[in-house]
């Protein structure tokens, strides 16, 4: 006598390139907000005025509130599989992103 296993109809298959292409969606998502949410703050440091410390200040609090808050969207929506491919990649794409805002700038 044969006995199955019961399906679990909550588990997804990961290896599906439905569900890599949302997690790859999910990867550019931060990579586009860290790209233009730091293109302004160097923007804003570049071109301040005589009066920049207390907006200096308010705009670090934010950008750092939206970087925190993507990579927590990240963590929560990237399965461990994703997140150790992405691991090495993702801070890789964010310095060279970094280092093309310079010839912007």
């Amino acid at each position: 006598m044969i006995i199955e296993k019961p399906v679990n109809l909550l588990e997804k298959d990961v290896s599906a390139p439905e569900t890599w292409k949302s997690y790859l969606l999910t990867a550019i998502k931060f990579l586009i907000i860290f790209y233009v949410s730091t293109l302004c703050l160097a923007l804003f440091f570049i071109h301040r005025g005589p009066n920049w410390i207390v907006t200096g200040v308010f705009l670090s609090l934010v950008y750092l509130f939206i970087l925190v808050t993507s990579f927590r969207q990240v963590i929560k929506k990237l399965p461990m599989a994703a997140i150790m491919l992405a691991a090495p990649t993702i801070p890789l794409c964010m310095v060279i992103i970094f280092l093309s805002l310079l010839a912007l700038l």
